[in-house]
């Protein structure tokens, strides 16, 4: 297996090579950290795919002002301690001009520091936590929905639409998780609510009947499944063979296939807050559909290859007519290009991509950071995911 790798890694070099003097012009470097296997590999494989698509594109009608983006891949195997090894190698080996990722929250978390001190832009196209902005770093940018939106959104849609006032969590002890406990939490303050109870899990736990029994228990209205999509599933499996009905409701990992093929009957009719549609009928998504079914063995896109393949068309549109001086072996000139990237990046405004409209700016503020802020809901039907709110596309 490693004789393979190192073989497709020597051929995809010679390949890069003899193009980049075709193009005659350096290219423009791109590290990509994504969770390839391990346990949010669903998403993470997606932002690969979305990256490939999106790069193959733009080289394919000129590249970024003559030069062709040059993708280097990096997988953190789903573990966000991983993620560091994986930036130092992009920064300081690679020399890449900007890192999109990792894929978890956990893992953005974990380069945050290391892409600030190293004055370079990470560009997340995954990970809700809303800490991951609160936190006001510079060099970071958001190309995800933050929990903070996803929850204002499901919360009002349970309490104002569907009655439901009685909410108990199941939380998953990850930073993903939290984050969206939190947000839950502060939406049923505002609403002059507490949730009936709250019960949490680890991620190598297979048996929460002593959890779902307290819950069922505290008979609460509304059940949030907090966490990775398999655990939840799971959670979901269990919590219903004891009879536990509650409406069940999550965030954007919910979204996620596998949630749906594990959970089967368990989870229908939960509802999902997510920001991108695989079935929207609009022609921009219906045709990264094709594109993915094309490119892998996926059906359709999913958020994070929608979000990822929005990051490079950005990168396309908003570096256009700079000047980068693509001077790899000089720190200095290598340090203002990357401050280029950054500032490029904050005049992005009302951007119309396939994950929706995103809009950033100059301060490290939540706002600012913050591409996507807009939340579509979805409920899980017969083994589909179907449009519940809004009815029409804004």
């Amino acid at each position: 297996m490693k004789k393979n790798t190192l073989s497709l890694l020597f051929s995809l070099s010679l390949i890069f090579f003899f193009l980049s003097l075709a193009w005659g012009a350096e290219p423009f470097k791109v590290g990509l950290i994504a969770s390839l296997t391990g346990k949010t590999s669903y998403a993470g494989t997606h932002m690969k795919i979305g990256a490939e698509i999106a790069v193959s594109e733009i080289n394919a009608r000129g590249g970024i002002n003559g030069h062709p983006i040059e993708l280097f891949i990096e997988n953190d195997d789903s573990q966000g301690s991983k993620s560091p090894a994986a930036a130092y190698k992009l920064i300081y080996q690679d020399k890449v001009l900007l890192i999109v990722g990792p894929t978890t929250s956990d893992g953005n978390f974990s380069v945050q520091k290391i892409t600030d001190e190293a004055k370079i832009v990470q560009l997340a196209t995954s990970g809700s936590s809303p800490r991951l902005t609160a936190l006001k770093q510079k060099w970071f940018f958001r190309l995800a929905l933050s929990t903070d939106y996803q929850m204002k959104t499901m919360i009002d849609y349970l309490i104002k639409k569907l009655g439901m006032k009685r909410i108990a969590l199941m939380v998953q002890q990850s930073e993903m998780a939290k984050g969206a406990e939190l947000a839950v939490l502060s939406e049923l303050k505002k609403n002059g609510l507490s949730p009936v109870i709250q019960e949490k899990f680890q991620a190598t736990d297979s048996d929460f009947s002593a959890q779902l029994i307290r819950i069922k228990n505290a008979t609460p209205q509304a059940l949030a499944l907090l966490g990775d999509s398999p655990k939840c599933a799971q959670v979901a499996q269990q919590a219903r063979s004891l009879g536990l009905m509650a409406q069940f409701f999550g965030g954007t990992t919910l979204g996620a296939g596998d949630f749906i093929q594990l959970g089967g009957k368990a989870v229908e009719g939960t509802i999902v807050s997510v920001g991108f549609y695989e079935d929207d009928p609009d022609p921009d998504v219906q045709a990264l559909n094709r594109k993915v079914r094309e490119r892998s063995k996926e059906k359709a896109a999913y958020h994070t290859s929608a979000q990822t393949y929005d990051a490079f068309y950005i990168l396309e549109k908003y570096l256009k007519n700079t000047k980068l001086s693509y001077n790899y072996n000089d720190p200095q000139s290598l340090a203002r290009d990357r401050e280029v990237i950054w500032s490029a990046l904050t005049k992005v405004k009302n951007y119309e991509g396939v994950s929706g409209t995103i809009s950033f700016g100059p301060e490290a503020t939540p706002e600012d950071r913050d591409g996507i802020k807009e939340t579509i809901l979805l409920q899980v039907n017969n083994g589909a995911l179907v449009k519940i709110w809004p009815l029409k596309r804004k």
